[in-house]
This record gives C-alpha cells, structure tokens and sequence, in this order.
C-alpha cells in the first residue's frame, strides 16, 4: 500500500500488524496503537533529532541519569523521548548503527530501562497510569519490537541501505543533491535550527 493513497497512521498500523504476524510476536492493541503512533510521530525527520531536553547536544545516557534530578513532569517527558527515540533509532537505522561506536545493543538496553523506570514512576503518578501497561510490554519486548521495526523500514523504504546512506550524508553535509534524492523517496528532511526551539 504506497504512502501516497492512504494515510500515515493507516499506512503504519497495516505495517506493525503484518510484521507482529510475520514475526509471531503478540503484543496489546494499546501497545500496537502506541508504536503506529510513535512511527506516525517519527516520521517527520525534525522529531527525531529535536527535543525539548537537548538530546542533540548531550548523550541519551547522561540525559537519562540527570533525568533523575528533574521535576516530575520533566523527567517523565525525558524517560518517553529516550526510550521512544532508542525504539524508533534501533529499528529503522540498525544497520547503520553498525558502523558506530555506540551500536543497537546501547539503544535496546538504555530503551528498555527508560520505558521500565517511566511505568514506575507512573504507577504512582494519577495522570497517564492507562500506559503503565503499555510502558511495560515495551520494556519487556524491546528486543522484539525493535525486529518489528526493522522489517517495516525494509518493506517500507525501496533501497532501504542506501537510502540510509543518503540521509546519513544529508544530515553531515545538507547537500542539495542528496537532500532531492530523499524527496523523490518521500523523505523531507528538514532545515531545523535546534537551537531556537521552545
């Protein structure tokens, strides 16, 4: 089913559902509606490098032990980022995490830790407590789900590798050419100046 005749959400929940079946793997519907929902959000390139706790400029692991000091409200705004970001990073660009010195294994275990630790804090909390559930399926099948992911990056995106290198280049580089590359895919990366966002 192309992009272009159906919507984003309709696109990506007939993704998840075909590779939980392909894979046999069984999760919730809540937590099927909250990766359709995490895949939708991510697919606009400026969310996965933008967040309101300055993961472009720190590493997710110093994020998350700081996170510890923050308010309430923050520290659970940082412990979603980084757990939905590391899902979302470790499943569709896996492969070219293996040419990095922090590889998939890091996103999968600080992932899995941040999605546990955010299901603590809200079985206490009043607001939210309907994704303690979710937040732990997430945790506990991270590994998997991050298989999920990674067969609907290969089905989705046509020359799936070299596309990464594409974007990977545009994202050093801004180039003009590799930039309209990834527009002829349906990727539209960008020109976001981290710095001024709220």
């Amino acid at each position: 089913m192309p992009l272009v005749q159906t919507s984003l959400m309709e696109y990506f929940k007939k993704a998840v559902e075909e590779s939980l079946e392909e894979l046999e793997i069984e999760i919730s519907d809540l937590t099927t509606f909250y990766l359709v929902n995490l895949l939708t959000y991510f697919f606009r390139t400026e969310r996965v490098y933008y967040s309101a706790e300055d993961l472009d400029k720190k590493a997710l692991a110093q994020v998350f032990l700081e996170s510890r000091f923050y308010d309430l409200l923050r520290r659970i705004r940082a412990l979603k980022h980084i757990a939905d970001y590391s899902l979302f990073i470790s499943g569709f660009f896996s492969e070219s995490l293996k040419r990095k010195i922090i590889d998939v294994d890091y996103y999968i275990a600080l992932g899995s830790l941040a999605y546990s630790n955010l299901a603590q804090i809200l079985e206490t909390y009043k607001e939210d407590r309907a994704f303690v559930p979710v937040y732990i399926e997430l945790s506990k099948k991270f590994p998997e789900l991050v298989d999920v992911l990674t067969e609907i990056s290969e089905h989705s995106i046509p020359g799936h590798e070299d596309l990464l290198r594409v974007y990977e280049y545009w994202l050093r580089t801004h180039s003009k050419r590799a930039k309209k590359k990834l527009y002829k895919t349906g990727i539209f990366p960008l020109e976001v100046d981290l710095n001024t966002q709220q």
